[in-house]
């Protein structure tokens, strides 16, 4: 079965996206600082980490695209590869629920994996004394330790009748740990560019004359490692300079023709860096 596009607690992503406007500025980082952390054996060993202090935002541009596909039957230029162990690891951040919109730049405190039907926890100290809890479930495991500097930043909003959300974290260096965009934000993937691309799939007019909806495809980037996904594929793997990732997504389109009430275009990703 297949799992969900990575994506937080979605009900439904609707509404076009506007490519957002992306400065040219780096990821904001201070000196290396170092904490003790402990190990199964009651020793400590000293950990390097950076500190992010902003949202980096990087301006990026469209790979060249004009090398075959890494599996036969791909698009053009899309380097993934089939990731058939999805099922026994995906991970889903649930975003804060008390406050709407928010980023937090600070240190993992805790970090537990979901148990049965009981979520796990990410929590974020941050150097202004908050403490941020995002809940965590799924099998997988995400590529942080405790002690890790990290950024995260979130958003939920509503569109008609439709609750989105927007979630990421990022690594003391501001690379994406885990990405996940109800909306298509690229603003939660810094660093990756993110594109609709030609129709992957057409449906069945739900009248005669009606429109008829099309599944496209999502160019995600990071540098020359390009993945092109949609919606009615599981996650798959890319590999680029700042490691393995899952990537999944899609984007939806309509015809010409008379639309079915409440249809809506929109977009959606989801990036978890693999461990």
């Amino acid at each position: 079965m297949h799992r969900p596009a990575l994506l937080v607690a979605l009900v439904l992503a609707c509404g076009h996206r506007s490519t957002p406007t992306q400065g040219g500025t780096a990821p904001t980082s201070e000196t290396s600082s170092s904490v003790a952390e402990s190990t199964p054996a009651g020793r400590t060993r000293t950990q390097s980490v950076n500190a992010i202090t902003t949202w980096p935002k990087i301006e990026t541009t469209a790979p060249a695209l004009t090398s075959k596909p890494a599996e036969t039957g791909r698009p053009n230029g899309d380097r993934t590869l089939a990731l058939p162990d999805w099922d026994v690891r995906w991970v889903r951040i649930q975003a804060p629920t008390d406050v709407r919109e928010g980023e937090v730049f600070g240190n993992v405190a805790k970090i537990d994996v979901a148990v049965a039907d009981k979520p796990g926890v990410l929590r974020i100290e941050a150097a202004d004394g908050r403490v941020v809890e995002m809940q965590v479930s799924g099998p997988g495991r995400l590529a942080l330790a405790v002690g890790d500097a990290v950024a995260a930043k979130w958003r939920t909003s509503h569109i008609q009748i439709h609750t989105v959300r927007d979630v990421a974290v990022l690594d003391g260096d501001g690379h994406v740990v885990y990405a996940s965009s109800g909306t298509g934000d690229a603003t939660f993937a810094p660093g990756w560019h993110v594109e609709v691309d030609g129709v992957a799939e057409r449906g069945t007019p739900h009248m005669r004359g009606g429109a008829r909806r099309e599944s496209r495809w999502l160019l995600l980037a990071n540098g020359d490692a390009a993945a092109f996904v949609q919606q009615s594929e599981t996650a798959r793997r890319l590999s680029t300079p700042q490691g393995d990732f899952a990537v999944s997504g899609s984007a939806t389109t309509w015809s010409e023709g008379m639309r079915p009430p409440d249809s809506s275009t929109y977009e959606t990703f989801g990036l978890v860096r693999l461990r």
